[in-house]
């Protein structure tokens, strides 16, 4: 970053009658006579002044673009992730150029700023900036959930009485509130969580985070294409405030870039539980710099005794035998059921503990109930 060009790629282009007036000033004391007679030093000064005012601006665009929530923020801030790796903002992808990554409707504007795809897990970072002052935007955690009424999209928190004492105020100020939820889709995503911010300007800042995984289990993809939906929503009467009206909805298309694993290692030989009925067939652990994901498959080996359990859930172990941190919005369980021979599908488990720079060749995986009351048992288990 060594020109002006540079400054205003990164700090965003200054306010357009503020070029104007420095312009202004600087074509008409070229052209004042009277100041040259003097000598050059008032020149100098008056130079000095407008470079100190244009100084002035690129730092407050810096300290606004340094303000702005990023996909880093929402993980370490908001509990959107377990630790990560130094180098992880490397990996984060500036998405604004992308195919449709940016759509104006009458009451804002929605941007892709800013995503991360590594194989395993998206983060998606929209904005939402009002197009007007007469217009405040509010978030809700949506989705498509099919016990919603036909038409309607089913929020997971109600407006709290403050929210709609704040927005009834907003009304009795000449301010519209509108309502948006934005959702991703692609067909190989799951687990879908969302959060948001309001920044200082008003601009509404959402994360949406998914797991992935390519349903024909390719590890060779590239990237993924991901559709984005901003939808403008209005309360339902009479449905205690759960579900939504959609009114408009605006869609964003983008393609995220694949930054790849570090590096993946799995167990040598299977281990088994008599004490809850199981078998793990696999332990796997795939590096990036986001995280370190966990892939166990186990089969059912006692049908009796896995029924007394309700389910199994694992962890790993630390060197005190005390479960490292886990991602909550990352786990899935797979499996348990009959296909059509009548077999059971093995089950599979998946989490995301913290990213490590090399992955262990030897861990403590330990059992327990799905309420982590009842521990069943703790096993050593070497990779390669």
């Amino acid at each position: 970053m060594q020109t002006l060009p540079d400054l205003k790629r990164v700090f965003n282009q200054a306010d357009s009658s503020f070029e104007e007036n420095i312009s202004k000033i600087l074509r008409e004391l070229a052209a004042d006579s009277n100041v040259r007679q003097y000598g050059r030093q008032p020149f100098r000064i008056a130079y000095a002044t407008v470079a100190m005012l244009l100084f002035l601006t690129l730092t407050i665009s810096a300290v606004a673009y340094y303000n702005q929530w990023g996909v880093m923020d929402f993980i370490h801030s908001r509990g959107f992730g377990v630790q990560t790796l130094p180098y992880a903002e490397e990996i984060v992808q500036n998405v604004t150029w992308k195919y449709h990554s940016r759509v104006e409707t009458p009451y804002a504007v929605f941007t892709a700023r800013e995503a991360v795809f590594d194989g395993q897990h998206v983060y998606v970072v929209i904005t939402a900036t009002p197009t007007d002052e007469k217009y405040q935007l509010k978030g809700l955690h949506g989705n498509d959930d099919p016990s919603a009424p036909n038409g309607l999209i089913k929020v997971n928190v109600a407006l709290t009485d403050e929210e709609m004492a704040m927005c009834d105020e907003a009304v009795e100020q000449g301010i519209e509130t509108i309502y948006l939820v934005v959702n991703c889709f692609n067909r190989d995503l799951w687990g879908h969580m969302h959060d948001y911010i309001v920044e200082d300007d008003g601009t509404l800042v959402f994360i949406f985070n998914s797991g992935y995984e390519d349903r024909y289990l390719r590890s060779d993809i590239q990237s993924i294409d991901l559709q984005v939906f901003c939808t403008h929503v209005v309360s339902a009467e009479g449905l205690d405030g759960r579900f939504w009206l959609p009114v408009s909805s605006s869609g964003l298309y983008l393609t995220l870039l694949n930054s790849g694993n570090i590096s993946s290692i799995s167990s040598t030989a299977a281990i088994d539980f008599p004490e809850c009925g199981i078998r793990v067939d696999k332990l796997q652990l795939t590096g990036t710099a986001m995280a370190t994901y966990v892939l166990v498959d186990y089969t059912v080996t006692d049908e009796e005794v896995y029924a007394t359990t309700g389910g199994v859930w694992f962890e790993i172990l630390d060197e005190r035998d005390l479960p490292l941190p886990s991602k909550a919005l990352s786990w899935r369980i797979q499996g348990g059921f009959n296909d059509l021979s009548g077999k059971r599908v093995p089950f599979r488990q998946r989490n995301a503990i913290p990213a490590m720079p090399i992955l262990p060749r030897q861990v403590r995986l330990a059992v327990w109930d799905r309420q982590g009351i009842i521990q069943y048992g703790v096993k050593t288990i070497e990779l390669r």
